[in-house]
């Protein structure tokens, strides 16, 4: 009987550690299924995700394109309607042509192009006293060649005289006198000075520094006059109201001062509230046309020296300054500097011309009529 017992016990242990592997099996089974449906769920979600992300993505360019297209239309129309306004300028400019015998040469202007007020011609169209010819034209005795200069200044505001002589120039200035046609100095600057060299955009932000200017004239060029501080103060001394501009290379910076430059002595001139320095092309393209005003000593006057404002300088042109790298730039020292951007910094001593050193291409001097 025990040994029945026994027998049954063991098939009992037995039996009992089947079920337990079987329930251990089940279990694993029952684990690895589990983690099946959280791969598949966690692989729908990103499914899902990336579905989301595409439409996101797809919506995205819809409306970039979409805005492209609108911004494509707004500037296909606004180039029609500057397309259509020139068309109808043009239409009513030819119903109001003037035809100009100057000097032999015959002239079609339209009639608004000449009715700048307080010039020749408004006055003379406006007095109804001036009746053209038998042909319709309008006779004026004047120099054809030099009239072309004034006609295109009347048109577009802009100068072009560098295909006229040193002569010619003279003389067009006073067929400008005579048609009572005004233009900005700086502006017959562009002809006579190679620094500005035709340059619209200079001349306008020279004209915007200096506006209650009446007249300039450029008394110095190193390219024309030489490089040595002698020849400098030779056409510079005892001048005031100079405008300076120094071109390195593209770059162009000067400075105003009001003080006399003076080769007889080593002296400072002490501050003057209306003497600045100023950048008309600098290499970041920043803080162009702006007043950086004087705040300590202005102008710095030595036989050996270029023309040199501030004390410390903020700019120095040296002695022969195309043959050498001693000329310098050291904002903020005795002039203002552009804001955000520390004294002595890298970025205010290549501020003017890309470096601290420099050598110019070429140096100019004006003498300004306040």
């Amino acid at each position: 009987m025990d040994q029945g017992i026994n027998q049954a016990f063991q098939a009992f242990q037995t039996a009992t550690a089947q079920a337990a592997q079987n329930l251990e099996a089940l279990q694993t089974q029952n684990q690895n299924f589990a983690a099946q449906i959280q791969e598949e769920v966690a692989k729908l979600a990103k499914e899902k995700a990336d579905h989301a992300i595409t439409i996101q993505k797809e919506k995205e360019d819809a409306m970039a394109l979409l805005k492209k297209a609108q911004a494509d239309f707004v500037e296909e129309k606004a180039k029609f309607e500057a397309l259509q306004a020139d068309i109808d300028k043009a239409a009513k400019a030819a119903k109001t042509r003037i035809s100009l015998n100057v000097g032999g040469q015959m002239f079609a202007v339209a009639k608004e192009t000449l009715l700048v007020p307080n010039t020749f011609f408004h006055a003379m169209l406006g007095s109804n006293n001036w009746t053209p010819d038998s042909d319709g034209s309008y006779f004026i005795d004047r120099d054809p060649c030099l009239f072309v200069h004034v006609l295109n200044f009347m048109r577009t505001g802009q100068c072009n005289f560098h295909s006229l002589a040193t002569s010619q120039f003279k003389f067009l200035q006073i067929e400008f006198d005579f048609f009572r046609v005004e233009v900005p100095p700086f502006r017959w600057l562009l002809s006579e000075s190679v620094i500005l060299n035709g340059k619209m955009e200079f001349a306008k932000m020279l004209e915007v520094l200096f506006p209650d200017m009446e007249s300039l004239k450029l008394i110095y060029s190193a390219n024309k006059h030489g490089w040595t501080s002698q020849q400098f103060h030779q056409y510079c001394d005892g001048k005031m109201n100079t405008v300076v501009l120094v071109e390195v290379g593209n770059f162009v910076f000067g400075g105003f001062a009001l003080a006399k430059w003076n080769e007889a002595s080593s002296t400072y001139v002490p501050k003057n509230d209306k003497a600045f320095l100023f950048s008309l092309c600098n290499p970041t393209n920043t803080h162009l046309g702006v007043k950086f005003p004087n705040t300590g000593n202005s102008i710095y006057c030595n036989p050996g020296y270029g023309p040199t404002f501030g004390a410390g300088h903020d700019f120095y042109v040296s002695s022969g300054a195309n043959q050498n790298d001693s000329s310098y730039t050291n904002l903020g020292h005795c002039y203002s500097h552009p804001a955000g951007l520390a004294y002595g910094s890298n970025e205010i001593q290549t501020f003017f011309c890309g470096s601290y050193t420099f050598r110019p291409t070429n140096v100019e001097v004006f003498e300004l009529t306040l």
